[in-house]
């Protein structure tokens, strides 16, 4: 008898150290994910952006100055499905601000960025091939008289189509206050660039956020007015019907935008943006949700959140079958906690507390798994500014899940940033962040195993 148990003692060692990575619950499942390991070749860098393809191919972008004017050199590291190093790409490209990275589910596990040239100059586009590790030849998105380029943002339908949204200064601005222009081109695979102007000459607009689901339908919002009484939230969507036409309406009052938007559209053409409002009085997270194939269906608009408590940051996730998840950030009384709420239907959930109380939380990545899962990744620092570390988190119809240790206060520094989750195709995660006090920083990540 005391032979068998000690023979299990290695067993209920390996189920204790489960339940304590799930935050105490014994018998829950968790995600197991690997230790954090350093990626070689990236020491003095910080802010990575990062990806990983479908196959579990994993990619991590950064740049580096050239010493000419506000060009950077684009380096990149590739990390094989199935494979042990990461292995350089060779430097081709120059930018002076990178954007979001968008995956094509290939075996390749290939690799779109949009970049800007210049502080206002052009926006290019550009494929990695993750197996001949090897840049494509640039291919510049916006051709418009008159106009620079810059802040891009890129989203990709199934059928490899891209969309790019940028905001467009004027080469010769006029005098007063600056008025930039929202902008959005598309390609199809083998066509050229079309593009539009999203907003009038006279009212300053950037692109916020951009959002392209499987099929092609796409939203994107932005902030119109350059002084804060004037800001207001405005989206513009497009069916991907053959003929459809964009449809552009304001979401909010003036004055009741500012900050992040959060974006996000569903496989079945259900479309959400989230934004933070204040005033002196109050302050409230707001959400639109509208279903962007009928041509008549007006944006819902709900308050998430309302109080006097400060609230920012939304971020925001669409379910295929339309469901939708929105988090955001609370400030009361020195400290800063994640909280979250699920739209099914009509029916808004009630609020989910995910951060610890007394704590300082800074949501880092929120997207929605393959699976239908939500994930979310955030920093925990403490109320004195000290790093405890990276959390991991998953949301099943707005339930969370047990809250993941990811990293100690050792392994993440207070000052480190870039931390981004991203999954493979069968909801494997990945997460990449900066460590240390640049210029003594370093990239690392960790994985979850299969």
């Amino acid at each position: 008898m005391l032979s068998i148990r000690r023979s299990l003692l290695p067993t209920m060692a390996a189920l204790l150290a489960l339940g304590a990575l799930a935050g105490g619950n014994v018998g829950v499942a968790a995600a197991s994910w690997s230790s954090p390991a350093h990626i070689p070749g990236t020491g003095g860098l910080a802010n990575p952006v990062s990806a990983t393809a479908p196959d579990g191919t994993r990619v991590v972008i950064w740049t580096e100055g050239t010493g000419v004017g506000t060009q950077n050199a684009v380096h990149a590291l590739v990390r094989r499905a199935g494979q042990a190093r990461w292995q350089d790409v060779p430097v081709r490209l120059k930018a002076s601000f990178l954007q979001g990275i968008v995956t094509v589910p290939t075996p390749a596990g290939d690799l779109w960025i949009a970049y800007q040239t210049g502080i206002n100059g052009e926006v290019f586009v550009s494929k990695l091939d993750a197996s001949a590790l090897h840049w494509s030849k640039p291919s510049r998105v916006f051709h418009q008289t008159g106009y620079a380029h810059a802040g891009p943002l890129i989203g990709r339908a199934g059928d490899g189509t891209l969309v790019v949204a940028a905001y467009a200064p004027p080469i010769s601005p006029p005098a007063g206050d600056p008025v930039y222009r929202t902008v959005v081109a598309t390609r199809r695979p083998g066509g050229s660039w079309a593009q539009w102007f999203l907003s009038p000459v006279d009212k300053h607009s950037g692109p916020g956020g951009l959002a392209v689901n499987e099929a092609g339908d796409i939203v994107v919002a932005s902030i119109e007015g350059y002084n804060l009484a004037d800001m207001t939230v405005v989206a513009a969507t497009r069916s991907h019907a053959a003929g459809a036409k964009w449809k552009i309406r304001p979401l909010s009052d003036a004055g009741d935008s500012q900050g992040r938007l959060g974006v996000a559209i569903g496989r079945d053409g259900t479309a959400a943006v989230a934004w933070p409002a204040t005033s002196t009085s109050f302050a409230a997270i707001r959400m639109a949700t509208i279903d962007v194939r009928l041509p008549l269906d007006p944006w819902v608009g709900r308050d998430v959140t309302t109080g006097t408590p400060s609230a920012s940051g939304p971020h925001v996730v669409v379910a295929p079958d339309g469901q939708v998840d929105v988090a955001w950030t609370r400030y009361t009384g020195g400290e800063q906690v994640v909280w979250s709420r699920h739209l099914s239907g009509n029916t808004l959930s009630p609020a989910v507390q995910l951060s610890p109380n007394g704590r300082i939380t800074a949501l880092a990545s929120m997207l929605l798994r393959p699976d239908g899962k939500t994930a979310l990744l955030y920093h925990v620092f403490s109320p004195s500014i000290v790093s405890e570390g990276l959390r991991f988190r998953v949301l099943v119809g707005g339930v969370p899940g047990p809250e993941v240790v990811l990293t100690g206060s050792l392994d993440i520094d207070g000052a480190a940033n870039g931390e981004s989750l991203t999954v493979d195709g069968r909801s494997r995660g990945t997460v990449i962040y900066t460590r240390g006090d640049y210029p003594d920083t370093d990239f690392v990540w960790l994985s979850q195993a299969p």
